[in-house]
């Protein structure tokens, strides 16, 4: 059982892997040669990690059955895994260079506080979701679809801020 992780980590290595490159290219390239860098620079890969997160979901939910292979599902959680990596570094990144460097402690602590608040609720809810969704053949296929269009909505988050982002950080006195 403890095996299975092992894709969670792999899809985590593998986003590291291209995001890295990416984020070296886009952000600090330009920034070592004194070009003005936008933070807007940082969200189109968001938009593909929040793409990745719900096909990763998808896949786990209908491949994850005891009919089935053990393999597929664990490649759902790899690009699961590989999908939110990209959007926390793409938050973490976009979050950092938009506001004051005075402000970036209570933004990254309001974001933790968030995300902790998040975690801390979901087990309330979580098995009854996939207890009262899951048949027996595929146990968390509806829950996990339910969770992966959930997913599908908030990629209109990043596109958001892609298109709005300068205006709206031009109505903070914390953003630049």
């Amino acid at each position: 059982m403890g095996v299975s992780y092992t894709s969670i980590v792999i899809g985590i290595i593998l986003a590291g892997a291209v995001y890295i490159p990416y984020v070296y290219q886009i952000f600090t390239k330009k920034l070592i040669l004194g070009t003005m860098v936008s933070p807007e620079v940082f969200l189109p890969a968001s938009i593909v990690g929040a793409a990745l997160m719900p096909t990763g979901l998808f896949i786990f939910g209908w491949t994850a059955s005891p009919d089935l292979h053990w393999f597929p599902p664990l490649i759902g959680i790899a690009l699961f895994a590989a999908g939110a990596f990209i959007i926390f570094q793409t938050l973490f990144n976009y979050m950092a260079s938009s506001f004051k460097v005075e402000y970036l402690a209570s933004v990254f602590s309001s974001n933790a506080f968030f995300r902790s608040i998040s975690a801390g609720c979901f087990p309330l809810f979580g098995r009854a979701l996939f207890d009262n969704l899951g048949s027996e053949k595929f146990p968390v296929g509806w829950g996990s679809s339910l969770l992966a269009f959930i997913c599908l909505l908030m990629i209109a988050i990043p596109v958001f801020f892609y298109l709005n982002g300068p205006k709206l950080r031009a109505r903070s006195v914390y953003a630049y």
